[in-house]
């Protein structure tokens, strides 16, 4: 899980228990810029993922709460459905998602040289039997990774677009599920 995006589920869990009980009657200016102010940093230098939603949906609820002036933990029944829904539909997704699915960072190569990389497509004499074509033979796509001497060269990606998207109709996932490895860096050429 990367600085802000912890920095928004803490405050996204903390801020609608403080603000139910009423702490930020008078603050709500203040509360307003620093929800605000967090999550354009959050976008602007860490970038938007489907597995904040839930943590988004927190912050959204803390502003209708700071302006709605809710008293949940006052009426003792209603509380505890509130809290129960609360905690189980936006605060366990809210933790959850981000630590399972996170942005790694990859290890950095050790050595003298770079790490070069080339996709090398293998043709067999063996007959391929998987496909319907008659007298194709198999061919395997290898990435090879090699100790190199390189200058100005751009950086893969971590998983390119259709190697993503192609790992999304394997497991019938919508193809938005892996759009988060963008945010991976690449230290490999």
């Amino acid at each position: 899980m990367r600085t802000l995006e912890a920095i928004i589920i803490v405050t996204g869990t903390i801020i609608p228990i403080l603000s139910s009980l009423g702490i930020f009657d008078k603050q709500k200016g203040t509360t307003y810029s620093f929800i605000i102010g967090l999550l354009l940093l959050h976008l602007l230098f860490e970038g938007y993922r489907w597995q904040m939603f839930p943590a988004y949906l927190m912050l959204l609820f803390s502003c209708i709460i700071i302006l709605k002036h809710w008293r949940v933990l006052s009426k003792r029944k209603m509380s505890i459905i509130y809290i129960f829904l609360f905690s189980f539909f936006l605060v366990l997704p809210s933790w959850f998602l981000p630590s399972v699915l996170p942005v790694f960072k990859l290890p950095t190569p050790s050595g003298s040289y770079q790490i070069g990389s080339k996709n090398v497509l293998i043709e067999s004499t063996m007959p391929e039997l998987i496909t319907n074509k008659d007298h194709e033979n198999r061919k395997l796509m290898v990435k090879v990774w090699y100790p190199a001497s390189i200058e100005n060269e751009k950086k893969e990606a971590y998983l390119d677009k259709g190697n993503r998207i192609g790992f999304s109709k394997k497991y019938n996932l919508p193809e938005f599920t892996t759009n988060y490895l963008d945010y991976v860096k690449n230290k490999y050429i």
